[in-house]
């Protein structure tokens, strides 16, 4: 079997070891969803993203480079991480798109792999090209996809190197010693 977006996500594979570690919500107000989600999945503290400067942002949204164009915060419940994101308004973007054609709410399943250009170049050659790729804060490539199934959300691969390792680690070690009288935020170093 090969690596195939389906509604099991990148789940249907052999060759790869991507596994699922995220849920992301597109919201209109992140602090408002940062608080919801604290008390309704018991994640936190939540990492803000930080915004890139345009010269270091190699977000690429349907063949074209652009900002990213979202407010982002990230937080652990377990071994689940959520990612909220607020759209900036005005913006073209995956998520602002998304928002248009299906309001706010689930948005893409994010998926963990170590070999990062061997389950992209497998997904490409079944005929399944990223309408989004970039690079995190911590190095890291991502790529989205379309996905189909009952669900219509979106898949991202997530590249897992040491540096995304150890801030996915640290973070979800955070989660495990919060507690909902704690802050809300963290500055967790990238």
């Amino acid at each position: 079997m090969t690596l195939q977006v389906s509604e099991r996500g990148f789940a249907e594979q052999s060759a790869s070891e991507a596994h699922l570690i995220q849920v992301c919500f597109t919201v209109a107000d992140l602090d408002a969803a940062v608080q919801t989600f604290s008390r309704m999945a018991g994640a936190g503290p939540w990492f803000r993203v930080p915004s890139l400067p345009k010269a270091d942002d190699f977000t690429t949204y349907r063949g074209v480079r652009m900002a990213l164009g979202a407010d982002i915060a990230l937080a652990y419940a377990g071994n689940t991480m959520y990612e909220l994101v607020a759209p900036h308004g005005g913006s073209e973007s995956i998520f602002s798109e998304w928002v248009t054609r299906f309001g706010h709410g689930l948005h893409h399943f994010g998926y963990a792999t170590e070999k990062f250009d061997r389950d992209l170049r497998v997904l490409k050659t079944s005929g399944v090209d990223p309408v989004m790729t970039s690079v995190t804060a911590r190095g890291a490539r991502v790529a989205m996809v379309e996905g189909n199934g009952p669900l219509n959300v979106l898949h991202e691969l997530i590249e897992i190197t040491p540096t995304s390792k150890d801030f996915y680690d640290r973070l979800r070690r955070a989660g495990r010693h919060w507690s909902a009288s704690s802050e809300l935020y963290t500055d967790l170093a990238l």
